[in-house]
């Protein structure tokens, strides 16, 4: 009898539920298509049970995203909006956060004008050895979403700069 009752014991003791105390990003995420959306959550559960997380996007699970913090891949996903959910179960309880991640396209570049300058600002017509030039580019987004890109210039196929634009 004292063996039942030690089962009945530790088998009737109320669960702590399983809570998501914080997530990141705090709001709904925007990404441009190709690059990875960064989401995480903090879960507690007062038991300290195992805390399992299931990540879904469009309802489907990630079965290769089971930790806390996760890089969603956007590869593979559509232009437009996505609903991303994280469930954390503890095996017993669960909780979880949701998401609209929008995949935006790349921005569409046109490059309207090309013109090489002395340090004064002076327009050079040939850039010579010795004599330092800048050249300058301008680029206009003429289509897709994103408001910025990284620009990497090329002389002689060796890169020279790396910066980058935005709006």
């Amino acid at each position: 009898d004292e063996l039942l009752a030690d089962f009945y014991q530790a088998t009737s003791d109320p669960n702590d539920p399983v809570e998501i105390a914080a997530f990141s990003p705090l709001t709904d995420p925007s990404v441009v298509i190709g690059t990875l959306a960064s989401l995480s959550v903090t879960a507690e559960d007062e038991d300290e049970d195992t805390i399992s997380y299931l990540w879904y996007v469009d309802g489907v699970q990630w079965p290769a995203l089971t930790t806390a913090a996760v890089n969603i891949s956007t590869f593979g996903l559509s232009i437009g909006n996505h609903s991303v959910i994280v469930l954390v179960w503890d095996g017993v309880s669960d909780d979880s956060q949701s998401w609209t991640l929008a995949v935006r396209s790349k921005p569409d570049l046109l490059l309207t004008d090309f013109y090489k300058e002395d340090l004064d600002g002076n327009e050079v017509d040939r850039a010579t050895s010795g004599r330092p030039t800048l050249v300058s580019i301008k680029v206009g987004n003429t289509g897709g979403e994103a408001s910025g890109f990284n620009v990497t210039c090329l002389v002689d196929k060796e890169v020279t700069s790396v910066g980058y634009w935005g709006q």
